[in-house]
């Protein structure tokens, strides 16, 4: 937690260009160098906040930092090219990702501050990807959510400052601050007032206006917690325009208005539920009208359809057999999407199907089984050759 001269982000989070020295340079994995200066302002990937990206120049010469790292107490960067040792560069830090960190740790500390107020809970982890990942010692319900994320919005609203303090250990010792871990030397902690106070080595804005938005996206049991998910600033807000987006659409190919379009689609679900079974009916119907109307009478009735369900198929190889015509009734089901799957129902009330469908599977490379009156499976093989083995 301890504040190093060489670390200007410390200093200034808002800070993007820098003049430094380079202390050293060594080639590191997959063609990429690891390069240590003199100062610097690329954070270092620390406590759940990735690391800053951006570029290092010197005489003419441009390396991309794509990662950095504390190692023993220092700040390595990551980078696609060498720079000699002793020579001076200039560093321009990735702006809008660093600021984009600076948003969404900061919103972190409101929510985490928040569910501290309410509840109690600790944040016991905490991670920074697409989404924001943050784990709590207890259990959350979503209307603890939708709680916590009208008053971290309201904290954005009122614009209050974001403080950075190093109190001294006897004064830090009668403090009341968030901490994963028991921490020695200086301490940086990170006030919100009237929000949060929590040990952090973080990059935050200055105020909370500078969020914008707080998104709180979902909620799950965590091992003896809770896991939520959110987004904060431009990124909370890119995803609420992706989301009207879609409500517009839907919307509008549903001639609903937009907050009317839940309503909508549940209508549309029922719709489709009492179609498909409506057209379950129809062909089920058609299907025992084709049974009876079987003339031949013979052993087994191989019988061809096309993209019917294998329930459907089922029931019309029941309805075959109880026409009396056969005692073995086959349905082979040909898929007009992928010939090579068709699906088979057989059933008999004299053979003993176990045993056959292990030599129809081995001829007709096939894959399924079932009971002794009743096999199913898939054959990847033609129509014709089907029928060839059934007539063999």
């Amino acid at each position: 937690m301890m504040e190093e001269m060489g670390e200007l982000y410390f200093k200034n989070a808002y800070i993007t260009r820098f003049e430094s020295e380079v202390v050293s340079c060594t080639e590191g994995k997959k063609g990429l160098y690891e390069i240590v200066l003199k100062d610097t302002a690329f954070y270092p990937e620390s406590g759940g906040q990735p690391a800053d990206h951006g570029v290092l120049v010197c005489d003419g010469v441009t390396v991309n930092v794509v990662d950095a790292k504390r190692v023993n107490g220092e700040v390595v960067h990551i980078t696609d090219g060498s720079l000699s040792i002793g020579s001076c560069v200039s560093g321009e830090i990735n702006w809008e990702r660093r600021f984009d960190h600076m948003q969404n740790h900061c919103g972190e500390h409101i929510v985490s501050g928040l569910i501290h107020q309410h509840f109690g809970y600790e944040n016991v982890g905490f991670h920074m990807g697409e989404v924001l990942t943050l784990d709590f010692s207890g259990p959350l319900t979503e209307e603890d959510l939708l709680m916590i994320e009208t008053e971290a919005n309201e904290v954005i609203y009122k614009n209050v400052p974001v403080e950075i303090l190093y109190p001294e250990r006897s004064e830090l010792d009668t403090i009341e601050y968030r901490s994963k871990k028991e921490l020695t030397g200086k301490v940086r902690l990170v006030r919100i007032p009237d929000v949060d106070l929590c040990a952090c080595c973080g990059t935050h804005v200055r105020n909370t206006g500078e969020i914008g938005l707080i998104q709180l996206l979902s909620l799950e049991k965590h091992k003896n917690g809770s896991r939520v998910t959110m987004l904060a600033g431009k990124r909370a807000l890119l995803d609420v325009q992706k989301k009207q987006a879609a409500v517009h659409k839907i919307s509008v190919a549903l001639s609903a208005k937009p907050y009317e379009v839940d309503t909508a689609v549940e209508r549309l679900k029922e719709a489709y539920v009492k179609s498909d079974f409506s057209k379950h009916e129809v062909v089920r119907r058609m299907l025992k009208k084709k049974a009876q109307e079987i003339e031949e009478t013979k052993d087994t009735i191989v019988l061809f359809e096309e993209d019917i369900d294998r329930d459907d198929a089922r029931l019309y190889a029941k309805d075959v057999l109880e026409t009396g015509k056969c005692h073995t009734a086959a349905v082979f089901v040909l898929n007009s999407e992928r010939p090579e799957d068709t699906a088979y129902v057989i059933v008999s009330d004299t053979l003993n199907l176990r045993d056959f469908a292990k030599e129809m599977n081995t001829a007709l490379s096939g894959r399924g089984g079932g009971k002794e009156d009743m096999i199913q499976g898939t054959v990847s093989v033609s129509k014709e050759e089907i029928e060839k083995y059934f007539n063999s």
